[in-house]
């Protein structure tokens, strides 16, 4: 009987590359050798003391985070809407009468 392949270096360069070759991240020095009141306050100074355009860049990468996600959920709720239309399934909305009373 023949003998059957052991190993095989085949594809694998061409998966490697797929999502890029990256750099290691570089790593934070370990604190577990650290006094552990020093570790815990250090670790609240660090969140606390933020330049005002630190924290102002902050807060402008959660609102657009918050924005790209409600975006993303209107277009999946709108294709959605569109694919059942097409099935038959929903009809197309009516338009709303205006409310009476006061504007």
């Amino acid at each position: 009987m023949a003998k059957s392949k052991n190993h095989t270096n085949h594809n694998q360069n061409h998966k490697d590359h797929r999502n890029g070759i990256k750099r290691a991240a570089r790593r934070k020095p370990s604190s577990l050798g650290i006094n552990p009141q020093l570790r815990k306050n250090n670790k609240y100074s660090l969140r606390k003391n933020r330049s005002k355009s630190e924290l102002r860049l902050i807060n402008l990468q959660v609102l657009a985070r918050r924005w790209v996600a409600m975006v993303r959920r209107y277009q999946k709720y709108a294709a959605g809407m569109a694919q059942s239309r097409e099935d038959g399934r929903r009809p197309a909305p009516k338009p709303k009468a205006p409310k009476k009373g006061k504007p």
